[in-house]
């Protein structure tokens, strides 16, 4: 496959060499960032939240297109995702405003 006479591995390859720092980031992130593990601490960790139908793993993946500077605003955050979720964007403001210093250290 080519890429206006470049071939897609070297597009690729130059993509890499020049993002390989935020690559790897974003690939660290990932793996850190596992939704089941997420969950679990939060599980653990929360006193006074719960999960309905808002799962923690899936603030963080909307907290963590903020800070990766991939969208601008949680609302933003939220309107790319939105098909994915079953909560209104009130909902998400509301757990992010709620959530317990506990369950903030756990996360670090």
């Amino acid at each position: 496959m080519t890429i206006e006479g470049k071939r897609f591995a070297d597009v690729l390859r130059a993509v890499e060499s020049e993002c390989s720092g935020a690559l790897m980031l974003e690939m660290i992130l990932e793996r850190a960032f596992h939704p089941g593990a997420l969950d679990a601490m939060f599980k653990r960790t929360a006193e006074r939240q719960y999960t309905r139908d808002l799962l923690f793993s899936t603030l963080v993946d909307l907290m963590l297109l903020v800070v990766m500077d991939k969208r601008n605003s949680v609302h933003r955050s939220y309107l790319s995702m939105r098909n994915e979720l079953s909560v209104s964007v009130r909902a998400v403001y509301d757990k992010l405003a709620h959530t317990e210093a506990a369950v903030s250290e756990g996360l670090v």
